[in-house]
């Protein structure tokens, strides 16, 4: 009986599933989250530069980071979208530059 318990113990513990880690979260920046990987792959696929950083993935890491608040910052103040009346009278102005639609076609390849 002893040797039984002492089995099925041995097989829970060798059996129990082991915690590995997937990715890790470095920052959150305006509610977007920053992974290792974003930085991992920022820096491989040549998007952010870490050139000289005695630390290379806190130098993309803060320049992750920045981005984001950049683009947090221009979502805030965002330029509200035109009306279709002065999107067209912006093309008509446009239009008013060239002499005839020819010379239009021609300047927009």
């Amino acid at each position: 009986m002893q040797i039984g318990v002492g089995l099925l113990g041995a097989l829970v513990v060798t059996s129990a599933p082991r915690a590995e880690t997937i990715d890790r979260v470095l920052a959150v920046v305006a509610g977007q989250l920053i992974t290792l990987t974003d930085v991992t792959a920022a820096r491989d696929l040549g998007l952010q530069s870490a050139e000289g950083a005695s630390d290379p993935v806190r130098a993309v890491l803060t320049k992750l980071i920045d981005r984001e608040l950049v683009l947090a910052e221009v979502e805030r103040y965002a330029p509200p979208e035109p009306t279709a009346d002065a999107v067209d009278r912006e093309v008509q102005r446009v239009r008013e530059r060239f002499p005839s639609r020819a010379a239009l076609d021609a300047a927009l390849g």
